[in-house]
């Protein structure tokens, strides 16, 4: 598959490569769109006649289907967790718990994020690996209440850590 010519490569060899790969989905689905974007520009330089792109035709399974199972900490683990983290990081742990945010999401929080009077938590953005951006999902975007709870412990936080103006 490696050296054939892309006007070669034909949909039923594709998929059958595809799907003997050791990857996950996600990554097959990455490795089809780039055959079939290859097939695009062979097109546009007029190496292959224009017609439908044959990779439409391949299937990849498994796509948006989790390799990993999510893992949820027991009230009893996230108690013990938190009895071994110190202040500001306990704190830290347990606003994100309550108001279920990624890791990524709280990471990328700052106070303006914290409306204080209304009790509300923006959540706009994400941080993966130290780069700044959107959230995971449309849906990761939201505009959380905060509980009292949270606003206490949010309060306490900001004082442990110098932050004066609410």
């Amino acid at each position: 598959m490696g050296r054939l010519p892309i006007c070669e490569v034909r949909p039923r060899e594709a998929e059958l490569w595809l799907k003997q790969l050791r990857l996950s989905g996600k990554s097959r689905a990455h490795l089809k769109n780039l055959l079939s974007r290859l097939y695009d520009y062979a097109m546009f330089v007029e190496e292959i006649p224009v017609g439908r792109n044959p990779m439409e035709l391949v299937q990849i399974k498994g796509v948006s289907r989790r390799t990993r199972e999510i893992r949820i900490l027991t009230w009893e683990e996230f108690s013990r967790l938190q009895r071994e983290l110190e202040e500001p990081f306990c704190t830290m742990a347990i606003v994100a718990a309550c108001c279920a945010l990624r890791v990524s999401e709280f990471l990328a929080l700052k106070w303006d994020d914290v409306v204080w009077l209304g009790r509300r938590l923006r959540v706009e953005r994400a941080i993966v690996m130290q780069h700044l951006g959107n959230c995971k999902t449309i849906g990761s975007q939201k505009n959380l209440p905060f509980s009292r709870r949270s606003a206490r412990y949010s309060t306490g936080l900001a004082r442990a850590i110098g932050f004066h103006q609410f």
